[in-house]
């Protein structure tokens, strides 16, 4: 293996002290010693490296880095090189990136050949452990697509208080699935700010449905309050149907007097029509009194029977004609006067003619 067709591993990437880049490091230095002379030197090689493989693979690392650069053998660069791109599998942000980095590896542990039995086993668990790991990172980097499609969706419901159970719903969901992915899945989920403000929103929906509640429960309490309907229950029943009418439409139900009010207000409706008949009718009655009053001052006798001659009735004295009956002791303006519902005998003329030294205090 040739370091002139290694790449290096990305800026910034700290090295990874897992156990698998570990085994790759001390593996990949013993690929090197196919390129060691032979004989006594690649005797020598062999040991330092089958060394370092046996410290690597029983956990002491560091002390396998020490020993092969102490050795300053060329096999340890190429096997650091290489050992680099495992960890840009793990760091691999896409499918794509990953699949070719496990394919570069694959493929040059392939070309790795042992004479040490040992070694070779070696070889074959790493390359078994590479499968896994990137299966295992395929499965993260779906995971997290899942995470993040679910926590996209999020945007597209209706923020609205009515809709309170089923945004909750669904932004818990993302949330439970979020919190119960691994480490690994959860660092790669890119719009997790977006879940955060979602939980913000179904929290002032949740603020807004529960002072909504609270009117609901006022608005019971004020009509299960109403008293008997009278002509003076304008205001408080109006104020009663303004309330009910700022209630949302999803809280009606719980309205549970409502037919209360509605019964309430139809007898204050059906009062109010009775009144405004009275009145119609109070109207009526005063106008056709008046208009009585007004033809019976200009009636010219109107069948009247004249007190002196038995003509009709000459306007003297005042030039007011006036009705009276042979026995009563005043005279009056009008012959509807209430007086005189019962008189049948009604003499109409002058004041003097009546010989009444007074009006009718009812209608004069």
């Amino acid at each position: 293996m040739s370091s002139k067709d290694k790449s290096p591993a990305p800026k910034g990437k700290k090295r990874s002290s897992h156990r698998l880049r570990n085994t790759a490091v001390a593996l990949c230095a013993v690929a090197a010693v196919g390129s060691v002379s032979s004989g006594d030197s690649r005797r020598e090689s062999e040991r330092v490296y089958a060394a370092a493989v046996d410290l690597t693979v029983s956990g002491a690392y560091e002390e396998a880095l020490e020993q092969l650069e102490e050795k300053d053998l060329s096999g340890y660069k190429e096997a650091d090189g290489l050992a680099r791109y495992l960890d840009c599998l793990r760091y691999a942000q896409t499918n794509e990136e990953s699949a070719y980095y496990y394919d570069y590896l694959t493929n040059e542990l392939r070309q790795i050949q042992f004479e040490d039995d040992g070694l070779a086993q070696h070889l074959d668990h790493f390359s078994s452990q590479i499968l896994d790991d990137s299966a295992s990172f395929d499965g993260q980097l779906q995971a997290a697509e899942d995470i993040e499609a679910r926590i996209g969706a999020l945007s597209r419901l209706t923020y609205e208080p009515q809709n309170l159970q089923d945004v909750r719903s669904e932004v818990e969901a993302a949330r439970r699935e979020y919190d119960s992915a691994t480490p690994e899945t959860r660092e790669r989920v890119s719009n997790l700010s977006e879940l955060e403000e979602a939980e913000q929103k179904t929290a002032e929906l949740q603020r807004q449905d529960e002072e909504n509640r609270v009117e609901v429960q006022r608005l019971v309490s004020d009509i299960g309050q109403l008293g008997a309907v009278t002509l003076d229950s304008k205001d408080q029943l109006d104020k009663l149907q303004a309330a009910r009418s700022s209630i949302p439409g999803y809280l009606s139900g719980a309205v549970t007097n409502s037919d209360q009010l509605d019964a309430a207000l139809l007898q204050y409706t059906d009062l109010q029509a009775k009144e405004e008949k009275r009145l119609a009718d109070e109207a009526e009655r005063q106008k056709k009194q008046e208009e009585k009053k007004k033809q019976s001052s200009t009636n010219k006798g109107g069948g009247w029977t004249d007190a002196g001659n038995g003509k009709e009735p000459s306007v003297s004295d005042s030039g007011q004609t006036v009705y009276w009956v042979k026995n009563g002791k005043v005279y009056h303006s009008t012959p509807d006067c209430t007086s005189l519902s019962r008189s049948k005998n009604i003499q109409s003329g002058t004041i003097s003619q009546s010989g009444k030294s007074r009006g009718c205090k009812n209608c004069c």
